[in-house]
């Protein structure tokens, strides 16, 4: 029961981490694209 536990609290921390991982990547990927609006925007 208690390895049980620790494991799920394991992939847990796994999907946080890549949940993380993936938000940063949303938001990196966010600002280039309002770059990208705000420079064809300017011409």
């Amino acid at each position: 029961m208690h390895t049980q536990l620790e494991r799920a609290r394991d992939q847990n921390n796994e999907c946080f981490t890549l949940l993380m991982r993936t938000h940063l990547c949303l938001l990196e990927n966010m600002s280039v694209v309002m770059y990208l609006l705000s420079s064809t925007v300017q011409t």
